[in-house]
């Protein structure tokens, strides 16, 4: 019987033992066993790079990327050990976890997924995405598909606030060796690949750190001509207003949680939210602010650029600016007249 995959990956330093949770772990809690198509719903759960560390390691894992092969090889196995012809996949992230789902999908369309027999090929699936000489479309990415792999699609992903041009922040913006190190992980191509068949990015419209500048969605030219589904909506608040993980922030996180699991449902997902311990209580008007240790919040003061037209504001913004006169965002002005 067919089944949905769901790769769920969260923020750095998020996990469900966490006491306030982010949007990923509430996403995992509402989901049910079988979708709203008769699917059953077979979930992957990955805490954020280094919610197990503690001391100096536990900041360091925010500033390089220490972690992210594991994250990324780890969802990409399980969906190896599980797939079925025939199954259907989604993913989901929150910033660093945000950066996984879309190297993931990358690394679906590169490489698809190993028949479970291969298992033992997938460092060398991971290798091959990695190297910059070897493209999806080159012979040996195709042959790797042909002979070990089942071809796949992306039927969803979901994203809260992907990151930095490398998918992290460059939190160390006057200490050039985290982007030395961090290079190995850039992203190939910010631009979705053909095989997503739907993609929707909750972006955090009130980010005052240029460290945390956004990492849009955009299409291939490929993914123009196959009719990929990409929308990108932008929210009240900072980065993690919008992707969770602070009481004070609930208001504002349970907004995008909303619409996140709305646009996942049109698609077959089975979602209650009655299962979330917490009722949700989304508030446009709420307060967020953000306590952040000093060295993150060097390059504080700048907005994000908009980009997109009017459509791409979510209705909560305006909810706010109608009922809380001071807030005016500088990158929104020529709409909110």
């Amino acid at each position: 019987m067919a089944k949905r995959l769901m790769v769920c990956c969260d923020g750095t330093w998020q996990s469900p033992d966490n006491d306030c949770p982010t949007n990923i772990v509430k996403l995992v809690q509402a989901l049910k066993d079988v979708g709203d198509d008769g699917l059953h719903q077979v979930i992957y759960y990955d805490e954020g790079v280094g919610a197990d560390s503690h001391g100096i390691a536990h900041y360091l894992s925010g500033a390089f990327g220490i972690g992210l092969d594991k994250n990324i090889l780890d969802a990409y196995r399980f969906l190896c050990l599980n797939y079925a012809p025939g199954d259907k996949i989604c993913l989901f992230g929150f910033s660093r976890g945000a950066y996984t789902v879309r190297s993931l999908a990358g690394l679906l369309y590169s490489c698809g997924v190993l028949e479970r027999r291969w298992i033992a090929l997938s460092g060398e699936a991971y290798r091959l995405y990695r190297d910059r000489n070897i493209r999806p479309e080159t012979s040996i990415a195709a042959a790797f598909r042909k002979e070990l792999a089942h071809p796949v699609e992306v039927d969803f992903m979901g994203c809260w606030d992907t990151v930095g041009a490398l998918g992290i922040p460059d939190v160390l913006p006057y200490f050039p060796l985290d982007n030395l190190l961090n290079r190995k992980y850039e992203f190939h191509d910010t631009k979705l690949s053909p095989i997503v068949r739907k993609a929707r990015h909750a972006i955090a419209l009130d980010e005052t750190r240029n460290i945390y500048n956004v990492t849009h969605m955009e299409l291939s030219n490929k993914a123009q001509q196959a009719g990929v589904d990409v929308q990108e909506r932008w929210f009240v608040g900072h980065h993690g207003a919008v992707g969770g993980g602070k009481h004070e922030n609930r208001g504002l996180a349970d907004i995008t949680l909303t619409w996140m699991l709305e646009e996942a449902m049109s698609t077959g997902v089975g979602v209650d939210v009655e299962k979330i311990p917490d009722a949700l209580i989304p508030d446009a008007c709420c307060t967020f602010t953000s306590k952040l240790y000093q060295v993150f919040a060097l390059g504080s003061g700048f907005r994000r650029a908009f980009r997109g037209d009017k459509d791409c504001i979510h209705p909560s913004v305006f909810e706010r600016v109608k009922a809380v006169p001071d807030y005016r965002p500088r990158n929104i002005e020529g709409f909110l007249d």
